[in-house]
């Protein structure tokens, strides 16, 4: 199955898609897939509802006037700017996947299962009847009131909604933006990139006006900015039509800096550059 660009197995689910990841190390090599940003695509056009409704951390409150910042009931998530609370958050807190063996779940392990907020608390009308639901990166929660624990929060059937027969699931692509360094002994000229293994090459020209958006000598980092599907892509690198990087991991606001010896290699990763 083709998904986001690459080719995996999988099975589909009522509520979510299973995908085998034999690149990851156990237990990411089977993950939830992320229908949840297909449901903020097909919702928002985006995958955040800062789009329609930024939340803003100092005075996001409740009904009744009380800041969710101040209760022990929420947790703000400052990589999407949202905050999830009360219920919905001890869902989120009470599952995910076993990375340490302990009894319980660490909020990593509850991020590894189901990614970051991406909207904030909603009203919809599921099935003839309004309910309390917020969209993750991989499921999308909802509040069953009438139902007893622990089946008061549901997922959603996303996989009935989004992989069902006939049905194509909207793309998802948006724009990170990245920093290359290269450490080389010579300036770099031209600099292209490619998804990996397609040999479809996107070609950059560093110039030395500032308001382009390159702008590098050797040793000095440029910014990228590319639209991936995903959190991240692996891409092909090379400059000057000549020497190639490959497998590179970008993400957004990622520092890669790259030299070359014998053979060409990744110095380093550095994660939230900017």
């Amino acid at each position: 199955m083709v998904i986001e660009g690459k080719t995996f197995e999988a099975q589909n689910f009522e509520r979510n898609r299973l995908e085998l990841h034999p690149e990851n190390a156990a237990p990411y090599d089977v993950l939830l897939g992320r229908l949840g940003a297909f449901d903020m695509i097909a919702t928002f056009n985006a995958e955040t509802s800062d789009v329609t409704q930024a939340v803003d951390y100092n005075t996001d409150s409740f009904s009744d006037g009380s800041l969710k910042k101040d209760s022990k009931y929420c947790k703000w998530f400052s990589q999407t700017r949202q905050f999830v609370c009360n219920e919905f958050l001890d869902y989120w807190k009470s599952h995910g996947l076993q990375l340490d063996g302990k009894p319980g779940y660490t909020e990593a392990e509850s991020l590894a299962l189901f990614g970051l907020p991406l909207s904030y608390t909603m009203t919809w009308t599921l099935e003839g009847t309004p309910r309390f639901v917020q969209i993750f990166e991989r499921a999308r929660f909802e509040l069953h009131e009438d139902k007893p624990e622990p089946y008061r929060v549901l997922l959603g059937l996303l996989g009935n909604q989004y992989l069902g027969a006939g049905v194509t699931p909207p793309a998802i692509t948006h724009e990170i933006t990245w920093y290359p360094k290269f450490i080389f002994g010579s300036d770099i000229t031209k600099f292209e990139t490619s998804l990996t293994g397609q040999n479809k090459w996107t070609t950059y020209v560093f110039t030395a006006n500032a308001d382009t958006n390159f702008s590098a000598a050797n040793g000095v980092e440029a910014t990228i900015k590319d639209d991936i599907s995903g959190d991240s892509a692996f891409v092909d690198i090379r400059i000057n039509g000549s020497v190639i990087w490959t497998n590179v991991e970008i993400k957004n606001n990622r520092l890669v800096v790259m030299g070359h010896a014998a053979s060409p290699y990744v110095v380093e990763y550095r994660d939230n550059y900017r």
